[in-house]
């Protein structure tokens, strides 16, 4: 038995432009906290996500995932870096995020599962260097592509999920 006190959140998904200027504020904390992705690549970034999944404790944020835009010269330069091919028009599922506090409740899991759900008309890609996140990709449907490459801060892979895949979390 854990000795983790039990958490309740709420979780919405909408489109970028939906979130006021603190919802975005907070989302961009919850990621820069993360420490995996650039913050001003994400202050840039986020309010053009095609769809960004929100989870709320007591009214604050404590987590996001996002489906970006299509970057077709970052995909390419993705799909160079790890060695594979893969349509360079495919958005992200990217900015996944919980604040430490309440990492391990399955909140990750959570947005993931609705952001996907949300977003069935096409495939993704997402690019990783946690453990924790390459499990929730291979849970969520994705795969493995191509070869590992060195990032600015970590080893990082590709992973790829068609429509198929977005059922399983």
């Amino acid at each position: 038995m854990s000795d983790r006190p039990a958490i309740e959140w709420d979780s919405t998904v909408c489109e970028a432009s939906a979130l006021t200027k603190a919802d975005l504020a907070a989302c961009i904390k919850v990621i820069t906290e993360g420490d995996a992705v650039d913050p001003e690549s994400a202050a840039a970034e986020l309010p053009l996500a095609l769809r960004v999944a929100v989870a709320r404790s007591k009214q604050s944020v404590i987590g996001v995932a996002a489906i970006k835009r299509p970057r077709p010269a970052y995909a390419s330069s993705v799909a160079t870096k790890s060695r594979s091919t893969f349509p360079s028009d495919l958005p992200e599922l990217g900015y996944v995020a919980v604040n430490a506090t309440y990492q391990g409740y399955g909140v990750g899991r959570d947005l993931v599962g609705r952001l996907l759900a949300s977003f069935i008309t096409r495939p993704l890609f997402a690019t990783t260097a946690t453990p924790a996140m390459k499990r929730l990709l291979t849970k969520s449907g994705f795969h493995l592509h191509g070869s590992p490459w060195h990032g600015l801060k970590a080893e990082l892979s590709l992973w790829v999920c068609d429509a198929s895949g977005h059922d399983q979390v």
